[in-house]
């Protein structure tokens, strides 16, 4: 009995009009509930018209399912602008995360450039140095070469030592004097090749980290390329 008022609502009141008195043209009389229900659920509307024509009840159900097919696709197409907005959201946020992955790509190559400057001059110093070195390597050669002939030279004159006793003191004088000269520039070279040491590890240390800076720029080159290959992904699958 809903469903048939349900039906019977939807009818102008004219049809109903119409309906009252197509029943009781058939019927002469008031029909029954049942009766009432099936002529509704079979009228097809007047009776002039030749064509065949949906029953009341068809139009009903067609109608009940266009209905729910509209809430469907209504539906549906909430659910697409959802998935449009967040894909907006998506592509917004990658394009941010791209913008600074760029410009930290950017500060890290500037830093690079900066270190390998500073690399080159180390290096040129250490060039310096290493000149220097060799130039005081040859120096403390020649300054052997020097003491042996001193020695030498000593040896004669300790055959001479009688005739030349006061020659000998003041030669034995200078020679000391020389030595203590020769060891005070053996020192100061010592110290020299300890510092060139000190330096050709910082050097080394610098070169490690630049190094580690290429390294880390090399994963984040990689992290990039993951990144673009997601998004090329999210963007395929929908």
């Amino acid at each position: 009995m809903n469903f048939i008022h349900a039906i019977f609502n939807h009818i102008l009141e004219q049809d109903q009009k119409l309906v009252r008195d197509l029943i009781f043209r058939q019927l002469g009389r008031a029909p029954t509930v049942q009766e009432f229900a099936q002529f509704l659920l079979n009228f097809e509307g007047n009776e002039l018209v030749e064509s065949p024509r949906k029953t009341l009840g068809q139009t009903f159900f067609e109608n009940q399912e266009l209905r729910v097919t509209l809430e469907r696709q209504q539906r549906d197409m909430g659910w697409l602008r959802e998935i449009h907005s967040s894909l907006a959201n998506i592509t917004q946020l990658l394009g941010d995360s791209n913008t600074r992955a760029m410009r930290r790509v950017n500060e890290l190559e500037t830093r690079y450039r900066d270190l390998r400057n500073i690399s080159d001059e180390v290096q040129q110093q250490n060039d310096r140095l290493q000149l220097d070195h060799n130039s005081m390597q040859r120096e403390l050669t020649k300054c052997h070469f020097e003491l042996e002939d001193e020695r030498k030279d000593k040896q004669m004159y300790q055959l001479r030592w009688k005739e030349l006793k006061t020659a000998k003191e003041q030669l034995l004088t200078d020679s000391q004097q020389l030595l203590t000269d020769k060891q005070q520039l053996l020192t100061e070279n010592q110290q020299l090749l300890t510092d060139n040491q000190q330096l050709l590890s910082d050097n080394q240390q610098l070169l490690t980290e630049n190094l580690q800076l290429l390294t880390d720029k090399q994963l984040f080159l990689k992290d990039k390329q993951q990144l673009l290959k997601d998004k090329q992904q999210l963007l395929t699958d929908n």
